[in-house]
C-alpha cells in the first residue's frame, strides 16, 4: 500500500460517506465514492502524484511484472468511460472505498477548535446547505493506493481516508433537484389519502444505485524493496500506463 496522497480538486459522484453499502448481497459493505477529475485537474502535480502512488503500489506487490499486469487489468485504475454517466468530456474518475467511516469536513473553521468544521450526516443531507455532500460538489480527498488480486482480477485501487468539501458544482444526473423542477398538487395528496384508507397499503421507494469499486481488501504482503528499486529505474511513461 502506498503512502497517503491528496487528490487534486475533484467532482464528487455516488457519495456513500455515512452509510456503508454492499455492491450485491453477501459482499462486504463499504463507505465509497467516485472522484471525477476534469482535463484541468489532470494537468496538476497532485494528479501526477496520484498516478505515481498507483504505480508504486503495483511495483511493491509485483515487482518487474507490475507494468504488464497493469496493462492487462480488467478494470483500469483511472476510468475513462465517465461520459456515459454524464461526467464532463475528457474527464477520468477513480473509485475509492473504506471499511471505516471517512472524516468529512468543510472549509469553514469550527468556532471552538479553529480547525476545519466536521460535516455531520444531517448537515451533509440538508438540501441546499453549504455543507451538503451531493453528486457534483467539489472536494479534496486523501487516499492510499493498493494492489489487489481477487477472483483472477489484478489491478490497483484506492482506499478512502478523509474528504473536504471545497466548492459547489452542477448537480450530476439531473442538474437541479426534482422537487424544485416540478410543482406539488394538493389534490394528489387527498387522492393518496383516500387510497391508503381503502387499501391499508403503504407506498415504498425504490432502492438507490450502488456504485461498484474494484477488488477487495488488501492482503498483508512483505514489501519488495529490492524489486521496487529495480523497477523504478525503468519507470514507464505513466500517461501510457494509466
Amino acid at each position: 500500500m502506498s503512502d497517503k496522497v491528496r487528490t487534486p480538486r475533484a467532482i464528487l459522484s455516488f457519495p456513500r460517506l455515512y452509510k456503508p453499502e454492499a455492491f450485491k448481497e453477501g459482499d462486504t459493505a463499504y463507505y465509497s465514492a467516485s472522484l471525477i477529475f476534469t482535463k484541468e485537474a489532470q494537468q496538476t502535480d497532485a494528479f501526477t502524484a496520484l498516478k505515481e502512488a498507483a504505480y508504486d503500489a503495483a511495483v511493491e506487490r509485483w515487482g518487474d511484472e507490475a507494468v504488464p499486469i497493469l496493462q492487462a487489468a480488467k478494470h483500469s485504475t483511472f476510468r475513462t468511460d465517465g461520459e456515459k454517466k454524464g461526467y464532463p468530456e475528457g474527464s477520468v474518475y477513480i473509485n475509492v472505498k473504506s471499511k471505516q467511516p471517512p472524516g468529512v469536513v468543510s472549509q469553514v473553521p469550527d468556532p471552538e477548535t479553529g480547525r476545519a468544521m466536521r460535516i455531520t450526516e444531517e448537515m451533509a443531507e440538508t438540501m441546499g446547505s453549504p455543507y451538503e455532500m451531493y453528486p457534483g460538489a467539489h472536494v479534496l480527498t486523501t487516499v492510499n493506493a493498493w494492489a489487489y488480486d481477487q477472483y483472477g482480477n489484478k489491478g490497483v485501487s484506492f482506499w478512502l481516508q478523509n474528504m473536504q468539501k471545497v466548492g459547489e458544482g452542477d448537480r450530476l444526473a439531473g442538474g437541479i433537484p426534482a422537487d424544485e423542477e416540478f410543482e406539488a398538487d394538493e389534490e394528489a395528496a387527498a387522492d393518496l389519502q383516500d387510497l391508503t384508507e381503502e387499501t391499508g397499503d403503504e407506498t415504498q421507494s425504490d432502492p438507490s444505485d450502488v456504485a461498484a469499486a474494484e477488488g477487495d481488501e488488501p492482503e498483508e504482503k512483505p514489501k519488495k524493496k529490492a524489486a521496487k528499486k529495480k523497477a523504478a529505474k525503468k519507470k514507464p511513461d505513466l500517461k501510457d500506463l494509466f
